[in-house]
């Protein structure tokens, strides 16, 4: 793959994760003034690589637990719309 190409697939996977971010603060899953929050919104503004090991770990728990429940959530409500279609 052309460095250009890696180049477009990393910045979409870095906009999508800083969707997913925002919807998580949107929604009341990160409160503002947590580690967490403050994790969110550096990854959102900077970008995952800029995080330290202490918040990369936060990241890779406590967020990424939120972004997986959050997806599975997403998922079951599409389920259940489509069979009350």
């Amino acid at each position: 793959m052309g460095g250009a190409k890696e180049a477009w697939m990393a910045q979409q996977e870095a906009d999508a994760l800083a969707e997913e971010l925002e919807t998580l603060i949107r929604e009341g899953e990160l409160e503002e003034g947590t580690a967490a929050y403050g994790v969110a919104k550096q990854i959102i503004g900077k970008g995952i690589e800029t995080l330290s090991g202490n918040q990369r770990a936060l990241f890779d728990g406590l967020i990424r637990d939120r972004l997986d429940r959050a997806a599975r959530d997403r998922e079951i409500a599409r389920l259940v719309n489509n069979d009350n279609s």
